[in-house]
């Protein structure tokens, strides 16, 4: 029997009538993370002065590399702000975890990271891929040179390097 009258042969169809009833029980499955809120809180002096939120596409390994990260906090870098902290809140809940309503500590949990690193989401049900987020915390670059028109003043101390030298050399 040949391969291509087999699917004529046997009744396929009652397949795709289940996949479309189950359809509805797919955010219960455990999935991986496809998308993440990205959250830029603006902090100048101690203070909150904004809050932005952008949403960030991941790559098929539900990971965020460090240049889309840059990419998306350069409009931020050229204002003017550094990268202080980023914290990320991540769920990792299975079927039994939600059903038996055991959503410990363990499950649902901020983290502190490196700025310079790749960022990771394991995988989780899909109704809680909404959840995940980044949170980047920004402070305010602080100039060190607040008065310009403070000068250098070099002092003589009369302090010779040299021993045996045609011209002077003052330590400064």
């Amino acid at each position: 029997m040949n391969y291509d009258d087999l699917e004529e042969y046997l009744d396929t169809s009652w397949i795709n009538d289940v996949r479309k009833e189950e359809e509805d029980f797919d955010k219960f499955y455990v999935a991986a993370v496809k998308n993440v809120n990205i959250i830029f809180v603006l902090v100048n002096e101690g203070k909150i002065e904004d809050v932005n939120m952008n949403s960030c596409e991941l790559d098929d390994n539900s990971s965020l590399n460090w240049e889309s990260m840059m990419s998306q906090s350069e409009p931020f870098l050229r204002k003017g702000y550094i990268i202080s902290n980023i914290l990320k809140y991540s769920v990792r809940a299975t079927p039994e975890d939600v059903l038996s309503g055991d959503m410990n500590d363990d499950l649902m949990k901020w983290e502190e990271l490196e700025p310079s690193c790749d960022i990771n989401f394991e995988p989780t049900v899909r109704f809680m891929h909404d959840i995940c987020c980044l949170c980047f915390i920004m402070d305010k670059k602080v100039s060190l040179r607040k008065n310009k028109t403070t000068r250098r003043v070099y002092l003589d101390l009369g302090k010779k390097v040299g021993g045996s030298v045609t011209r002077k050399r003052y330590v400064k």
